[in-house]
C-alpha cells in the first residue's frame, strides 16, 4: 500500500488499545512499580479505579449504597506530557499526544512498554487490537464542507437554511476481510476566528485472538494503520491534505 504522510497532521490523539486475557490470580498491584523499567522519563502513576453503587427500592423510594471502589490498574505519563501509558488488568493502552511525529516513533515506544506489559502480567492472548486516531481539521471557515470532506453530511435541497453543526457516525464491517472501522465526523466550536473546527475520528478494530508476542502485535497493528490511514485519506479532500503538508 502507497503510504502518505502529512507534515503537520492534524491528530489531537494516536491511541494503541490491546485487550488481554490474564489469569484470575494476577494481582493488579503488581503494575504500581514499574518506573525502574519505564525509566526516568515517565512520572510516578496514578492509580485507575471503577466506581459502583448498588440501587434498591426501599419504603421512601429508591437509595443507593456505593460499593468499594475497584483497583483496575495503574496509569503513567511522560513527563512532557506526550505519552500516556494505561497498565489494566484487562489490558494496555498507549496514547501520543500532539504534537504527532510518525507511526514508526510512536509504535516504537508503545512496543517497549507492551514488552513491559508482557513481562509483568503475562498475558495468555490478546483479544482486541485497535488504532484510534482522532483528529481536529481546522480549515478556514470561507469554503464549504465539500471543500474539505470527501463524504459530507448535505443539507437537503430547496432549503434556505444554514448548517450550524452535524454528526456524522457509520460501522464498517469486513474492512480488509478482517477489521471493523468506525469513522466519526462532526462539527466542533473553533478555538480560531474564521475557522471550522471538524473532528474525523478513526477508530479501526479486530477482535482476533493472537499471541501476545511483540511480533505478532506489531504485524496486526501494522494491518490496522494501513487501514486507518486509507480510511483518513479517502474522507478528505486534496485541499485539506494540502493544508497539513
Amino acid at each position: 500500500m502507497e503510504t502518505r504522510h502529512l507534515d503537520r497532521a492534524p491528530i489531537s490523539e494516536a491511541l494503541i488499545d490491546l485487550r488481554v486475557k490474564l489469569e484470575d490470580v494476577f494481582d493488579v498491584t503488581r503494575f504500581k512499580d514499574l518506573n525502574k523499567l519505564l525509566g526516568n522519563d515517565y512520572t510516578d502513576p496514578t492509580p485507575q479505579q471503577t466506581f459502583a453503587a448498588e440501587f434498591n427500592f426501599e419504603k421512601g423510594g429508591l437509595k443507593a449504597a456505593a460499593k468499594e471502589p475497584t483497583l483496575t490498574g495503574f496509569v503513567y505519563q511522560s513527563k512532557d506530557s506526550k505519552h500516556v501509558a494505561q497498565f489494566r488488568k484487562d489490558g494496555f493502552s498507549f496514547s501520543r499526544l500532539p504534537p504527532y511525529t510518525s507511526w514508526e516513533s510512536v509504535f516504537a515506544e508503545a512496543k517497549r512498554l507492551w514488552e513491559i506489559y508482557i513481562k509483568t502480567a503475562a498475558p495468555t492472548s490478546v483479544i482486541r487490537s485497535a488504532l484510534r486516531y482522532i483528529n481536529r481539521l481546522d480549515v478556514p471557515a470561507g469554503g464549504t464542507l465539500e471543500t474539505y470532506l470527501a463524504v459530507p453530511p448535505r443539507v437537503p435541497e430547496g432549503l434556505e437554511s444554514k448548517l450550524s453543526s452535524f454528526l456524522n457516525r457509520i460501522i464498517l464491517d469486513n474492512v480488509a476481510d478482517e477489521f471493523t472501522a468506525v469513522i466519526t465526523q462532526a462539527l466542533e466550536p473553533s478555538n480560531q476566528q474564521a475557522h471550522l473546527s471538524i473532528l474525523l475520528d478513526i477508530d479501526v478494530f479486530t477482535h482476533r485472538p493472537l499471541e501476545p508476542s511483540s511480533q505478532a502485535v506489531e504485524n496486526v497493528l501494522n494491518r490496522i494503520h494501513d487501514v486507518k490511514n486509507k480510511i483518513f485519506f479517502n474522507s478528505i479532500t486534496q485541499r485539506t491534505a494540502e493544508i497539513y503538508q
